[in-house]
Parts: C-alpha cells; structure tokens; sequence
C-alpha cells in the first residue's frame, strides 16, 4: 500500500485522479467521525463528502503530507461543528413552529442492532467517536491515537471507557424491558384469575 504522502505529492503535481485512492482508504474514517459526530447517516455522508472536497481545494496548504489522515480528521470535524450549530439555529425556530405527532417508524433492521446503535448514538462525544472508530471504521488503538491526537494508553482507556458505559446503559435497558414484561405478565394473570 503506497504512503499517504506520496500520493499527496503525485495529487499536487497534477495526477488529480490519485487523490481518490486517498478517498477510498480514508472514507471509513471520515464517514465514522462525521456519524459519531452527527449521528445521522445521511447528514454524515455529506460530511464527508464535503470533507474530501475541501481537502483536495486545500490540499497545497497540507505541510506534512504523511500527516494527511489527522489533517483531513480536523477538516471533518470543523465541517461537523458547523453543521450542528446551524442544525441547532434550525431546530430553535422548529420548536416555535406548531408541533405535528409523529409516528414511531419500525426499525428497518435487527432490533437489537437498532437498540445497540441507539445507545452508542446517546453516549458522550468522545465515548461514541472512539467506538465508532474501533468497530465501524476498523482502527486500531495506535491509529486512533494517531488521529485524535492522544497517547496510546489514553486511547486503550477511552475504549474501555466507552464500552463499560455502552455495557451499563444496554443492561439498564434489559432490567428495563423485562421489568415491563414482568409487570404486564401480572396484570394478565390477575385479570385471569378474577374472571
């Protein structure tokens, strides 16, 4: 696999099509910060998108190409917070507007999968990034160190962090439904018996 800086050079000399080697390597990546960050998958594909395009208008002001995966981790991340303060703009004067019910839409895939992403999706920023960059982007603990800019051991504790939260809100949310079914299990048979 060549280096990231060499293809960087090769782009700045003129091949434009070789960036898009550095799109395909880098594409879990961004994708993955941009979901944790935005966590909408849509919202965070252009993100994403809009991120490799800054990139490549940007990249002659790149001074250490091999550096290029942490350079293009900054660029989504301003795309992010931008985006989520003009969200927050939208959502203020969504709520002065008159409120319409909304029906809960069925999950399109495995309910526990749902519940699973539902949880990653409701844990803190740096908790929810580093999951997503270990098990949906595919880093390892050194790169994700590399890319945020921590020590490995930071980022090896981070990790574990994020999973003992993850672990402890998905056991909740167990003792919780089956504390309802049990509830409703009752009620049945108490029903049951007085008829």
């Amino acid at each position: 696999m060549r280096a990231d800086a060499e293809i960087v050079r090769e782009t700045l000399a003129g091949k434009r099509e070789a960036f898009s080697e550095l799109v395909e390597r880098h594409y879990p990546l961004i994708f993955g910060l941009a979901l944790s960050s935005l966590r909408n998958r849509d919202d965070a594909e252009d993100a994403a998108q809009e991120s490799f395009l800054r990139a490549l208008k940007a990249l002659n002001t790149l001074k250490e190409p091999a550096r290029f995966a942490s350079w293009l981790s900054s660029i989504v991340r301003n795309i992010c917070r931008d985006f989520r303060a003009r969200q927050s703009s939208e959502q203020h004067f969504a709520h002065l507007a008159a409120e319409t019910p909304h029906e809960a839409s069925e999950p399109d895939g495995n309910e526990l999968h749902e519940l699973l992403w539902e949880h990653v999706m409701a844990l803190p920023p740096d908790e929810r990034e580093i999951l997503i960059l270990y098990y949906f982007s595919k880093h390892n603990t050194r790169a994700i160190a590399d890319l945020l800019s921590i020590s490995v051991p930071a980022a090896e504790k981070r990790l574990q962090r994020a999973r003992q939260s993850l672990g402890t809100r998905m056991e909740a949310a167990l003792n919780e439904t089956m504390d309802q079914h049990r509830h409703r299990d009752q009620a049945v048979q108490q029903t049951a018996l007085a008829v």
